[in-house]
C-alpha cells in the first residue's frame, strides 16, 4: 500500500481502548494489546488526542508532549519489530481531536470549552 511493505491485507481498525492513565501516557498494556495483534497487515492506534484541549474522554493517550510521543514510539516497537514474523506490522497513529462534543460530566479535561449558544 503506497510506500507500506504489508505482510497481508488484513488491518485492525482504531479502538478506544483508554489505557493512557490521567497521564495520557500509552502505557505497557498498550504494547501488549497491539503486540498481540502484530500479525494484522496494518495497524491504525486508537483514537489519539493532539493537545490537552483535544481530550475528549478520559485515559486516552496523547500526542502533544514530548513524553507521549517517546511512550507511543517503545509501545510500538514491541509491534513493528516482532520476532515472530518476517516483515514487520506498520502502525499508524489516529490523531484526533474531540473539540466540544461531550458533556462535561464524561470528559476530564481540565478547561471547559465555551458551546454555539453561549455566544450571543
Amino acid at each position: 500500500m503506497g510506500d507500506l511493505a504489508l505482510k497481508n491485507r488484513i488491518f485492525m481498525a482504531p479502538m478506544t481502548r483508554a489505557r493512557g492513565g490521567p497521564d495520557c501516557i500509552a502505557n505497557s498494556t498498550v504494547a501488549e494489546y497491539y503486540a498481540q495483534r502484530a500479525d494484522a497487515g496494518l495497524i491504525i492506534s486508537e483514537g489519539t488526542h493532539v493537545s490537552k484541549m483535544a481530550i475528549g474522554w478520559c485515559n486516552v493517550p496523547g500526542v502533544y508532549k514530548p513524553e507521549h510521543a517517546a511512550a507511543w514510539k517503545v509501545r510500538f516497537f514491541k509491534v513493528t519489530a516482532h520476532p515472530l514474523f518476517s516483515l514487520p506490522c506498520p502502525c499508524l497513529c489516529l490523531c484526533y481531536h474531540s473539540a466540544c462534543l461531550l458533556h462535561a460530566a464524561q470528559s476530564c479535561r481540565a478547561c471547559a470549552c465555551a458551546s454555539a449558544a453561549d455566544r450571543r
